[in-house]
């Protein structure tokens, strides 16, 4: 019985290690997020999920996957993309789809420009059958190009023992 369960941890162990991951989204190389509306000021009800390259280097191309989700039964959607002096849009700017409460992906390409955190700025109106504008809402997608930047480090001043530190503010 013993030398059995030590040949069946073994194999579950062996089984364990030989596990790989396929999807290369979930491997390390992409950062994904959702945006929901239920979160912030009132605009349009749109959820948008979003993957973008983890690492992204100047001179570089990419795609942004975005899916964009509404809770308006029908209409349509209007979608348009701006960027930073750090970024290029590599395709058209503006794009359409009908909302049916499905979701709707869009690629983006996009090429490196400049070092540091960009982002891709995104508005989307809805409007209803007859053409009626509804609600609007802009979400921002940040985008880091090369290493981010470390923060720099500051001194603190620590009270020597006994001693009280005493914070001056001018009063008006």
């Amino acid at each position: 019985m013993k030398q059995l369960s030590l040949l069946l941890t073994t194999c579950l162990l062996i089984s364990a290690c030989d596990l790989t991951v396929s999807d290369d989204r979930t491997a390390g190389e992409y950062l994904s997020g959702v945006m929901d509306p239920r979160h912030g000021k009132p605009g349009a009800p749109v959820v948008i999920e979003y993957s973008v390259p983890k690492q992204f280097q100047i001179g570089n191309s990419a795609t942004v996957e975005l899916r964009f989700q509404s809770a308006t039964a029908a209409g349509l959607a209007m979608v348009s993309l701006h960027t930073g002096d750090g970024l290029n849009l590599l395709q058209d700017a503006s794009f359409e789809f009908t909302l049916n409460q499905q979701q709707q992906p869009l690629s983006v390409a996009i090429e490196a420009v400049t070092n540091g955190r960009h982002y891709l700025n995104i508005l989307v109106r809805e409007f209803d059958e007859n053409g009626k504008a509804l609600l609007g809402r802009s979400f921002s997608v940040p985008i880091q190009v090369g290493q981010p930047q470390e923060k720099p480090q500051t001194k603190q001043k620590v009270a020597e023992d006994g001693e009280r530190r005493i914070i001056e503010m001018i009063s008006k």
